[in-house]
């Protein structure tokens, strides 16, 4: 039979075929396509999580290594500040040395009317 030799009706159903097959490439190549462009995105979405998680694990480890440099040199320095307190302490108390003590020298004990020489 050549394909001249068919009907009307069958050679409208074999169009039909035919388009059907192609309607159906056609959606699996879009369904394809939807697919594979979802799963770049959510590997682009789990690679920007991943390079977010590495900045801040970063971030965190410098900030520690920055408080330990921190320590370190502290421990090294004097405390300039509670020297200076001290010093402020012992210039309120009325002349104080080692030897005299904080009434400072008592000047009857001085001998000669309670000067020196």
């Amino acid at each position: 039979m050549s394909p001249t030799a068919f009907s009307q009706e069958t050679k409208t159903y074999l169009q039909g075929v035919d388009m059907s097959g192609g309607i159906v490439a056609g959606g699996v190549i879009a369904a394809a396509s939807a697919a594979a462009s979802v799963y770049s995105s959510n590997k682009q979405a789990r690679a920007q999580k991943d390079a977010t998680r590495k900045a801040e694990e970063r971030a965190k480890a410098e900030a520690e290594r920055q408080r330990q440099a921190q320590r370190k040199q502290d421990s090294q320095s004097a405390d300039v500040s509670a020297i200076l307190q001290q010093n402020a302490n012992s210039a309120l108390s009325a002349g104080s040395t080692l030897l005299t003590g904080a009434g400072g020298a008592d000047t009857g004990a001085l001998g000669a009317g309670g000067k020196l020489g």
